[in-house]
């Protein structure tokens, strides 16, 4: 997510092998990232070598508003060996102006594992009951032009996305639906602070999976 409050959202690389080429692709909009990391510009884009074991993390720059734009959500990252990525945030409001602040990462899946279909439900906790807490639902898009169908139909939601790498978000549901994209998406579901309501629980963010990689058994 976004820079909050001098708090930076991040992704981390590790490398597998020496010498692995590890290319960024910034984001559409994405804004300033810190540097140090040899080969990567503060737009957020560059090319760097990592070795086995190595780990870059790349942090968004910006100000002290809670609000602040600079975002690394839809980098491509790519490398000529296997790596994995981390994203998240080291501690943020979700949504921005309700409280309260953590800590959120998830692994994120490789472009090849993506789908065009996903359920989304509202989380539950164990305080809360059967009534879902609130989130925020945030789908990035792989390919341009992407178009957008929600089963059923989810009032305000955005139905289109116009570049890869741009994202769309729905800023507060506790609903259940399905999402049906025209080309692969990633789903990222953020529950909401404790003051936004649905009994006690900070932030916390998953991954939807997609309904191709359902298992049977």
């Amino acid at each position: 997510r976004h820079h909050f409050a001098g708090g930076s959202g991040f992704y981390a690389v590790t490398a597998r092998e020496d010498n692995t080429t590890v290319t960024v692709l910034a984001a559409p909009g994405g804004g300033q990232v810190k540097t140090g990391i040899a080969g990567l510009g503060a737009n957020g884009a560059g090319t760097f070598v990592l070795n086995a074991g190595d780990v870059a993390e790349v942090v968004t720059n910006g100000g002290v508003a809670q609000n602040d734009p600079n975002d690394v959500t839809g980098t491509l990252v790519t490398a000529d060996k296997a790596v994995q990525v981390i994203g998240g945030h080291s501690c943020v409001f979700i949504p921005f102006d309700v409280g309260y602040c953590d800590h959120i990462e998830e692994t994120i899946f490789p472009e090849e594992t993506l789908s065009n279909t996903y359920l989304v439900a509202a989380p539950l906790i164990p305080t809360g009951g059967s009534t879902p807490k609130v989130e925020m639902v945030r789908i990035v898009a792989t390919k341009p032009n992407t178009t957008l169908v929600y089963e059923p139909a989810q009032a305000g939601a955005p139905a289109a996305i116009a570049l890869a790498g741009q994202w769309v978000e729905i800023p507060s549901t506790a609903a259940d639906f399905r999402i049906t994209a025209s080309e692969p998406v990633l789903v990222v579901q953020y529950m909401t602070g404790q003051a936004a309501g649905g009994d006690s629980g900070d932030p916390a963010m998953t991954l939807a999976v997609g309904q191709e990689q359902y298992r049977k058994s």
